[in-house]
């Protein structure tokens, strides 16, 4: 949805209130019974706590060690100057007994003080702050070896969106090869050639590069939303191109010249294309006017990568072809020339009989 809207305005005025309402739940898993009891391992996590607060961007936090801190104080008469770590075992373990009927800290502890979570508050869940919060994280559990405890990311909102957009940023450079793959392996099946191949693909090869382009600009994430969008875009678009270059083939055959077979390319299958491409993305860009801001961004995505395919099969590849002069174009050219030829002689001697 656009900043403007209701919910994104009544979020942003809770995180301007309130430390965030958006989580990212760390769960810290002991390899020993009563590891939390630990002095070290308590230290330990008011160290991530801090270091998250200072380095991975989050508002504020809460543990067992949260709990403590303030029960600590009040053993102490409310003291500020109190609301610290015991540095006594026996201090810890008074601690966790008062507390062992609290729900505040049953719900924060499992497993007979074998395990617990840390909860950090962020004002904040786009990518980059994921992304950030998830290395900071990781980069403190690297520096900070714990003998008794294991750091376990990430779970809540922020949590699962890091990995989400992980799985898609890796996925998404695969997803891309192979489709680029299939098209390169079918383009050669259909003129056995690998230039043209690569020339039927010069649209694809330009137009990916230039819509990623537009989302940075557009400061459109690379998500599980946006991920689908090049495939159908490529999928669509790719076929304007097999248009042209099979056109400028049977054109060449007849002519046997690439500047003439260009041009009545263009003139014939190039009037249609640009007709066709034309109604899709006028159809497609009309969404852009939606309030939903996924369908706009979608829709804006979908209707470049359509355009940039259109300009590309009618500009890129009559040149490349005009420029290159690809041997395929010839012999294929004169196979469908010998073929009319024989049509025709075979008609003619059918008129006769």
């Amino acid at each position: 949805m656009y900043p403007e809207h209701a919910y994104n305005v009544a979020s942003r005025k809770v995180n301007e209130r309130f430390l965030g309402a958006s989580q990212m739940v760390v769960v810290v898993e002991g390899k020993v019974q009563n590891a939390l009891k630990r002095e070290a391992v308590l230290r330990a996590i008011e160290e991530f706590q801090w270091y998250m607060k200072q380095k991975g961007g989050a508002a504020g936090s809460v543990s067992a060690t949260s709990i403590i801190k303030r029960v600590f104080r009040m053993l102490h008469e409310g003291d500020p100057n109190w609301e610290i770590l015991p540095s006594r075992q026996q201090d810890i373990d008074t601690n966790f007994f008062l507390m062992s009927g609290s729900p505040e800290l049953v719900r924060l502890l499992f497993d007979k003080y074998r395990g617990t979570s840390i909860t950090l508050y962020y004002r904040d869940y786009s990518n980059a702050a994921a992304k950030h919060a998830l290395a900071a994280a990781k980069e403190f559990i690297a520096t900070h070896p714990q003998e008794a405890v294991t750091f376990r990311l990430a779970g809540g909102l922020i949590g699962i969106l890091a990995a989400v957009n992980e799985e898609v940023e890796n996925s998404y450079r695969l997803n891309l090869f192979l489709v680029l793959l299939t098209i390169f392996v079918l383009s050669y099946l259909t003129y056995w050639s690998v230039l043209g191949a690569l020339i039927v693909m010069l649209p694809s090869l330009i137009a990916q590069p230039l819509t990623e382009a537009v989302m940075y600009l557009a400061g459109i994430d690379m998500n599980i939303n946006s991920l689908p969008v090049a495939a159908v875009g490529i999928g669509i678009g790719i076929d304007y191109g097999y248009y042209v270059l099979s056109r400028i083939v049977e054109e060449y055959g007849q002519c046997r010249d690439f500047d003439e077979a260009n041009q009545r390319a263009l003139v014939t299958t190039g009037r249609a294309i640009f007709f066709t491409g034309t109604t899709l993305v006028a159809s497609v860009i009309l969404w852009v006017f939606f309030p939903m801001k996924f369908q706009a961004q979608m829709a804006l995505l979908l209707a470049l990568i359509l355009a940039f395919h259109v300009v590309g099969a009618l500009v890129f590849i009559p040149a490349a072809v005009s420029l290159l002069k690809p041997r395929f174009v010839m012999l294929r050219g004169e196979r469908i020339a010998q073929e009319a030829v024989e049509r025709d002689a075979a008609a003619q001697i059918s008129g006769v009989r």
